[in-house]
């Protein structure tokens, strides 16, 4: 009875250590996903202002 009880509970705590794990795992995903998404939008800010300012130079050489 002692023996079935222990490893019922080795057993569910072997599954809530499991969870706990997946969710660390998708909050990683996720928080990587927002920080590639927020680097490439900084890229392209960056990007625009460059072609503007070529533009403008441009623009105003002529």
């Amino acid at each position: 009875m002692a023996d079935e009880y222990l490893e019922f509970r080795v057993t569910e705590l072997a599954t809530t250590v499991a969870e706990m794990g997946v969710e660390r795992a998708e909050d990683h995903a996720r928080l990587r996903r927002i920080v590639v998404i927020g680097f490439v939008a900084f890229a392209a800010v960056i990007i625009a202002f460059m072609a503007l300012s070529i533009f403008m130079m441009l623009r105003c050489r002529t």
